[in-house]
């Protein structure tokens, strides 16, 4: 089956760019012949390459005709099926949020993928797709990349926050941090925000006792033996456990998982329930139920169902044209809207570019007196060095002189000095010599 697959961006590893990689990969290992259309190539869409997996980001340069379109991020997706016409499409949609993952509706596109129950309600709740258009596919870990390679220890000593979300100053850090702290564990960062980003997770994941994730991250680090606890930017989620990882699952350890106050409190409260053999056990259900070869069964069902459904139920062309004319609607109001937003924050931006001019000015101003301020400190220090060395000196010559006082020669000239009949003579001798 020839299979197109589109996604915004091939360009950073985020978690659907990643999806992409593993579902094209499996597809061309099972004989298929995978195709990925994105707008912004870049390090992922490099791997994809060297896999023989041909991407673009122009669909002129693609020589067949696909047999179906696997359409991810509504742009991209609506592009390729205006394209190509009269290929039916697989919309997938795998976030609640986001404005990329709205669902494309056309006549074309005869079957919808959630990653999730929260995006399947999406699609059918706010979106009007019917609920037998929707197949729940949950997310997948490659077992062949993410190999266990660590065993649950008796403590949790070191710490992973992996998310591509977390900034520094946000209250997801601060408080693994703080619980880090308060329980005397390693805490590493590893995140596109955090400048930590890595290529290769499966490298690392092995070596924490604790790892803070959400989606295919918490999927990859308990296939690697890690224990996981649900965390997010936004809020946290609870520790995954043999009698919950079959639930947190079906949410994608996602939106509706994380429903607890992102504190380090929450953090050291979950994992009072920290169980080795049960975090084992976490592990192993997590390799025997969730991997690509699993997802991707599901997922050419789905795929031969969309190109049966439409060739039994061909679109009429005037329907085509609506559903065309309706995307292209509301894709104007939201940038229109977008448009006005940013129209509205350019006094707010002018002011804002002000000051940062005056706060350069400023730092510049505190940089200057701060290096004025650590000579000042430098010259003063020596002063104090010269004063230290000379009562140094001082005392030592006030040594020398009350030893010199104190000697025999100074007591008998004192004598003499003082004597009344031997006076006179001592100052005739003392004018004598010139010394009076």
């Amino acid at each position: 089956m020839k299979i197109l697959i589109t996604n915004r961006k091939m360009s950073s590893r985020w978690g659907s760019e990643l999806y992409v990689r593993d579902l094209a990969i499996e597809l061309l290992r099972r004989g298929h012949r995978p195709m990925v259309y994105c707008s912004e190539l870049g390090a992922v869409a490099d791997e994809l390459l060297n896999a023989t997996v041909p991407v673009s980001d122009d669909l002129t340069t693609f020589g067949v005709r696909p047999d179906v379109i696997h359409g991810q991020h509504h742009l991209v997706a609506m592009s390729a099926l205006a394209y190509y016409g009269d290929v039916p499409m697989v919309g997938v949609s795998h976030g609640w949020r986001p404005w990329p993952e709205q669902p494309v509706l056309h006549p074309n596109v005869t079957r919808y993928v959630a990653v999730d129950e929260a995006v399947r309600d999406r699609l059918t709740l706010q979106h009007g797709v019917p609920d037998e258009r929707v197949v729940v596919v949950p997310n997948f870990v490659d077992l062949d990349r993410f190999q266990l390679v660590a065993e649950p220890g008796p403590t949790l000593r070191r710490m992973l926050l992996f998310s591509n979300y977390v900034s520094e100053g946000s209250p997801y850090l601060k408080a693994a941090r703080e619980a880090a702290g308060t329980i005397g564990a390693h805490l590493d960062v590893v995140g596109d925000k955090m400048g930590t980003s890595t290529p290769n997770p499966e490298k690392l994941l092995g070596e924490y006792d604790l790892v803070l994730a959400q989606g295919r991250s918490a999927l990859e680090a308990i296939a690697a033996g890690a224990t996981v606890m649900v965390g997010s930017s936004r809020a946290f989620g609870p520790l995954v456990r043999s009698d919950n990882v079959e639930h947190l699952r079906r949410l994608n350890f996602g939106i509706r998982a994380q429903t607890l106050p992102a504190t380090s409190a929450t953090i050291l409260d979950q994992i009072t329930g920290y169980d080795p053999s049960d975090a084992a056990a976490v592990t192993n259900w997590v390799r025997a139920n969730t991997g690509v070869t699993q997802a991707v069964d599901a997922l050419v069902d789905v795929y031969q169902a969309a190109v049966d459904t439409l060739a039994s139920e061909l679109p009429d062309a005037l329907e085509s044209a609506h559903a065309m004319g309706t995307f292209l609607s509301g894709v104007t109001r939201d940038v229109n809207n977008l448009e006005t937003e940013v129209w509205d924050l350019r006094p707010r931006a002018a002011r804002s570019d002000r000051d940062t001019k005056n706060l350069t000015m400023v730092q510049g101003e505190r940089n200057t007196l701060r290096q004025e301020l650590a000579e000042t400190r430098k010259r003063l220090k020596t002063a104090e060095r010269d004063l230290g060395r000379t009562r140094t000196r001082a005392h030592h010559q006030q040594k020398r002189l009350d030893a010199l006082m104190g000697s025999r020669a100074v007591r008998a000239q004192h004598r003499v000095r003082s004597a009344p009949l031997l006076k006179g003579s001592y100052r005739a001798a003392l004018n004598l010599l010139g010394r009076s």
